[in-house]
């Protein structure tokens, strides 16, 4: 738990990260619902894609850190987060695409000068585009995942018809695994009739017992 100190320090970081990022008009009345949830997912757009690709992949790190930033990357150059209301035609309507331009629609004092922030539905845009990034993640591992089940399907299927082919049947006959009429050989038991031609050895199916304590056969060692 925190003492009075480490709340103070903690507190003074913390209003010092709002002053900077936000105008006074907000810090004092620190606006409405809607400005925390914007800021909330214009986080969660940056970070989740960190978390996906390094807890649920197995790719390298410095593979990770450049997929995870590649959100980051596109925020400067489309989101026109450095200058609202900003950008070349056609190009800046990808801005939607992010939660940084929809928490520019919601900070006082600067939602005023933006351009087309949506009157409608503002937080359900800021919400679905901060998990952009998570519902992309979702559709490549579920791409990736048909794609290898269809190669196992296609790979078993191609041992099935090997192993109802003649070439692969006469193989196992050859290699001692069953006999001409498709019985197996039944290696290790006694009893078994083996293929014509085939002498089973002591390692194959002859088992050396010792009772009573008596040495075995110089010829059986």
């Amino acid at each position: 738990r925190l003492n009075s100190k480490q709340k103070t320090a903690y507190e003074m970081i913390w209003r010092l990260e709002f002053r900077r990022v936000l105008p006074d008009r907000s810090i004092q009345d620190m606006g409405d619902w809607e400005l925390w949830v914007a800021m909330l997912f214009d986080s969660a757009s940056l970070t989740l894609p960190f978390i996906c690709f390094g807890l649920y992949t197995s790719l390298p790190l410095q593979v990770v850190q450049i997929l995870a930033s590649f959100p980051f990357l596109f925020m400067i150059f489309f989101s026109t987060t450095f200058s609202p209301g900003a950008g070349l035609e056609g190009v800046k309507g990808l801005r939607f695409l992010f939660a940084r331009f929809y928490l520019w629609c919601v900070i006082p004092g600067v939602m005023e000068g933006m351009e087309d922030c949506p009157k409608d539905n503002l937080t359900l845009y800021t919400v679905l585009s901060g998990c952009l990034g998570l519902f992309l993640f979702l559709g490549l591992q579920g791409v990736l995942y048909v794609v290898e089940m269809n190669k196992a399907n296609a790979a078993a299927a191609d041992f099935k018809a090997l192993q109802g082919s003649d070439e692969f049947k006469q193989l196992q006959v050859e290699m001692k695994y069953v006999h001409t009429d498709g019985t197996p050989c039944g290696f290790g038991q006694t009893g078994v009739d083996y293929k014509d031609g085939y002498e089973a050895t002591a390692t194959e199916d002859t088992t050396i017992t010792v009772s009573g304590g008596a040495e075995p056969p110089a010829n059986e060692l």
